[in-house]
């Protein structure tokens, strides 16, 4: 009786364990410096980062602050206008910016 009760307290931490380690995983695919799935229409984007550009034959894809958009859409106030190699154009009506994916600061 008193090993059944071990083996059964012993298999319910375990199976507490791996719900709490399952729970804590982190997404390998998710973009750096995202904190998770954003909606541009749920939550106000304070600054833009370019994350990464997607090219698919001739389609061109660029993802900026965790969301995936093509020329054309629009995030935030800014729409886009343009996706180069390395860089994105964004516009808004009164302001036009250029994302970049690399920093032009270089470290030594």
């Amino acid at each position: 009786m008193f090993k059944s009760t071990i083996v059964v307290s012993i298999c319910v931490v375990i199976s507490l364990l791996s719900l709490v380690a399952a729970a804590q995983q982190v997404d390998p695919t998710k973009p750096f410096g995202s904190s998770g799935y954003t909606d541009a229409k749920s939550k106000k984007i304070d600054k833009l980062i370019l994350q990464s550009i997607v090219k698919q034959s001739s389609e061109k894809n660029a993802i900026i602050s965790g969301k995936l958009l093509k020329v054309g859409d629009k995030i935030g106030k800014y729409k886009l206008k343009r996706i180069k190699t390395n860089s994105v154009i964004l516009m808004s009506a009164d302001n036009k910016i250029e994302l970049s994916l690399f920093s032009d600061v270089v470290a030594k």
